[in-house]
């Protein structure tokens, strides 16, 4: 699959399409991301990956740092928007 990177400016007037109403996008590096709806499952599953990373971490005697949730280290450009109108 092809990715075309498009502006600021286009995704802000594509997520506030009617159509978009209730949905979360996320721009990623120019790269529309449609989020998943927040729900315990998927937050535990992010939990569940950094507890194994930092396990591995400790028992190899590594230094490590996890993040829960969003993370201000990314490397890439997020931008996070929810269609507001009802």
């Amino acid at each position: 699959m092809e990715c075309t990177s498009i502006s600021l400016q286009e995704f802000k007037r594509w997520a506030l399409l009617d159509e978009n109403t209730g949905r979360e996008y996320e721009f990623i590096n120019g790269v529309i991301i449609e989020a998943s709806p927040g729900r315990t499952s998927n937050s535990e599953i992010g939990h569940r990956i950094a507890f194994a990373v930092r396990l591995f971490c400790r028992e190899n005697n590594l230094p490590c740092h996890t993040s829960g949730g969003e993370s201000s280290a990314m490397s890439s450009c997020r931008i996070s928007l929810i269609n507001p109108h009802p």
